[in-house]
């Protein structure tokens, strides 16, 4: 192994660097709503 290149492998490219956030219950909540609400079609009723 320590014939190979000394060199690390980035994960970032182009100087982009994502830092981690705390998940909250209200935020994923929103993310699942919104989601559903863009992939099922609404389906409206008259009564």
């Amino acid at each position: 192994m320590a014939t190979e290149s000394p060199r690390r492998p980035s994960r970032c490219t182009g100087g982009v660097v994502v830092r981690p956030q705390a998940v909250t219950e209200q935020s994923y909540m929103e993310s699942v709503v919104t989601f559903l609400q863009d992939v099922v079609p609404q389906v409206r009723v008259n009564l």
